[in-house]
């Protein structure tokens, strides 16, 4: 029992990690793009989670000084607190993104609970800065086409 307990959990880790493990290795997603044609070598500065008071203008600062553009994936529960931070990262001429409105774990959640969540945070984005792409990266790289389609498609 206990070494067949230990090899399900040895697969669940693996299942778990192998988006993670696609960036250095050999896996494929369907949708990941691996290379950019014609554009040489990249960098796609990305940040998770804010806007965060602090962190949120030092990052600012930095890819002004650096002239570097970046996509943030906002929480709609911190957008929701502070807007003009949110805002002010789309008049830097950054991209904005949905993460989710509360940063929870996503298995624990109903899909219908999924979805409710990806609405608020839409909508919080969209309130405070009038510029949501209609992209979304879920919390703990956790993906699924049907919630996906159920908010974005529409």
């Amino acid at each position: 029992m206990g070494r067949a307990l230990a090899a399900v959990a040895c697969a669940a880790a693996a299942a778990y990690a192998s988006p993670g493990l696609g960036a250095v290795g050999r896996l494929r997603y369907p949708g990941v793009a691996r290379r950019l044609e014609g554009r040489g070598y990249a960098v796609a500065l990305t940040f998770d989670d804010g806007p965060h008071p602090e962190g949120t203008p030092a990052v600012l600062d930095a890819l002004r000084e650096a002239g570097a553009p970046a996509t943030f994936f906002l929480a709609g529960e911190q957008v929701a607190a502070r807007p003009a931070l949110a805002a002010e990262i789309v008049a830097a001429g950054h991209r904005v993104e949905l993460h989710c409105f509360r940063h929870r774990n996503q298995l624990r959640l109903t899909p219908r609970q999924l979805i409710d969540d990806a609405e608020r945070g839409r909508a919080a984005i969209e309130l405070a800065t009038s510029n949501w792409k209609r992209s979304q990266r879920k919390p703990v790289t956790l993906r699924s086409q049907g919630i996906h389609c159920a908010v974005f498609c529409a």
